[in-house]
């Protein structure tokens, strides 16, 4: 996320900067790896790594020189480690408490989510939570909710029919705002049984949000890594005296908070008078607590609500406007996925989805080439050796096939890289070929996988694994289906449209504006 939140008076940072070689000095590392050079002791390779347009402009080129294990420069010139090493991240998602969420993001998570949220907790709460909420997330409970996502879908139908219609000459379409929308209204609906898609005021809120943490700039990365390093008790006064970013995150968890509490009421109310629970997955959640002997605070309950919101929608909103710019930019394959919706939509009333191979096959390709979440970074709790599938050479040109890693030290896992990395993908790994799942889908899937889902990192993996990866298949399967099965897609220019790193990899044209224009026709 960004800080520029974390900055209301120029005065304030300047003052901090003063500190910051004494804070961040016991956190210098050095190592025999190879990397770039560093354009700035401020900055370090940052801006390289999460500003450019398009993502990966640098970061590709440095995996192709220097292997799957480089080092790079953080803020103040402090060493990070770059991994796209199939194995070695293996290692870091299979070891989640050696390989911890930083105090940026923790800090983060606790202001906007609550120190109940999944993505918050850790160690033994994090289990207890998990444990409480995996069924709620099982193929039986998801099963029961596809209507309430096709009622989205359909909705989402209804109003691109509407401009189309009303419109036949030049049916040009920002569908990005629309596709945050309707997945904001199904992930909400399905999951808490409540459309804050069409609560006008938490609309607006979550749409200034969604503004903000979409800013990108130079500052953000600097108070991101100067702010969390102070004294909880300090940065906790930002909460009174708030930035006008920060003030837009405290009015999202405080909304959040508030439907939450309503709606809890109301299933707690309706379970008492021996009501069965309500067919979206908190009302099962709610019911399974009540039998539940470890059972989660009614807090912790209500801090899933807006980490619902904020997980759950912005991923699968931006892959489904990556789904659609190459499906618009390929005729071919929209007529084959219409073929194949067709002929097995016998399957599609029965809510088989994963039925469909050319369906399938295309989602996975479009979470391969653009990664929902492009990169993470994760602190190391103690020393440790990454394992790599490869050697690498050092700067003393000594070939390892290990690289050590110390305690404190910031590791990138560099995802869109390894979705990019030729040995895993194989020479075609820069092309978005959806038949590599149907020709050679065993090849990449076999062997032990990093994450979930078709060996991708997308949804990470480990016990830190996305509780609702299967909820996100299905609602693009649902979504696709409904779209190309209603229109066509064409866009004037794809090479105006670029990946950016916005927390998550968003569209934006060659001015860094984000958003996805396509030409929609109503078939």
């Amino acid at each position: 996320m960004t800080f520029d939140f974390l900055i209301s008076i120029p005065m304030v940072l300047g003052v901090i900067l003063v500190f910051t070689y004494i804070l961040l000095r016991p956190a210098a590392f050095s190592s025999q790896l190879r990397g770039p050079p560093s354009p700035s002791w401020l900055y370090g390779n940052m801006p390289q790594i999460l500003l450019p347009i398009p993502y990966g402009k640098f970061e590709f080129k440095w995996q192709k020189l220097y292997g799957m294990v480089y080092r790079v420069k953080g803020c103040f010139g402090v060493e990070h480690l770059m991994v796209s090493d199939g194995l070695a991240l293996r290692y870091i998602v299979n070891n989640a408490n050696i390989f911890t969420k930083p105090p940026d993001i923790q800090w983060v998570n606790r202001f906007g989510l609550g120190s109940g949220s999944l993505l918050t907790a850790v160690d033994e709460q994090h289990r207890r939570l998990k444990a409480a909420m995996n069924p709620a997330f099982s193929n039986v409970q998801l099963k029961k909710i596809i209507p309430t996502i096709q009622k989205a879908a359909s909705e989402a139908s209804r109003r691109l029919a509407a401009v189309c219609d009303g419109n036949r000459i030049h049916n040009q379409v920002d569908i990005f705002p629309l596709l945050h929308n309707i997945t904001l209204q199904a992930v909400s609906e399905s999951i808490m049984g409540y459309n804050v898609a069409s609560d006008e005021q938490f609309a607006k809120c979550y749409e200034n949000l969604v503004v903000s943490i979409s800013k990108r700039d130079k500052t953000a990365l600097v108070a991101g890594a100067i702010i969390p390093r102070f004294p909880r008790w300090i940065t906790s006064l930002l909460a009174f005296f708030p930035p006008p970013d920060l003030a837009k995150l405290m009015n999202h968890r405080k909304l959040s908070n508030e439907i939450a509490q309503t709606i809890l009421d109301k299933k707690l109310e309706a379970i008492k008078l021996g009501l069965e629970p309500d067919g979206d997955l908190i009302g099962r959640l709610v019911y399974e607590n009540m039998l539940a002997l470890n059972k989660l605070t009614f807090e912790e309950i209500k801090d899933q609500f807006g980490t619902v919101n904020a997980a759950g929608e912005d991923t699968t909103a931006n892959a489904l406007s990556w789904a659609l710019f190459q499906l618009s930019g390929n005729p071919e394959w929209q007529n084959e996925l219409r073929q194949e919706i067709s002929r097995y939509s016998l399957f599609i009333l029965q809510d088989d989805y994963d039925r469909l191979p050319f369906l399938n096959a295309f989602i996975k390709e479009t979470l391969r080439f653009h990664s929902p979440v492009p990169i993470l970074a994760r602190i190391a709790t103690t020393d440790a050796l990454l394992p790599l599938s490869r050697h690498i050479t050092t700067s003393a040109g000594k070939m390892v096939k290990e690289v050590a890693v110390k305690k404190g030290q910031i590791v990138l896992s560099a995802i869109q890289s390894y979705h990019r990395s030729t040995a895993t993908w194989g020479e075609d790994a820069d092309c978005f070929m959806p038949s590599r799942w149907l020709q050679n889908g065993s090849q990449h899937e076999n062997g032990a996988s990093i994450g979930p889902y078709a060996n991708l990192v997308t949804f990470w993996g480990g016990s830190r694994t996305c509780i609702g990866w299967r909820y996100a298949i299905l609602e693009m399967q649902v979504m696709l289906c409904e779209l190309i099965g209603n229109f066509s897609f064409d866009i004037q220019d794809m090479k105006d449209v670029h990946p950016a790193c916005a927390i998550t990899t968003v569209p934006v044209d060659s001015s860094g504006k984000v958003g996805l224009k396509l030409v929609i026709n109503h078939l």
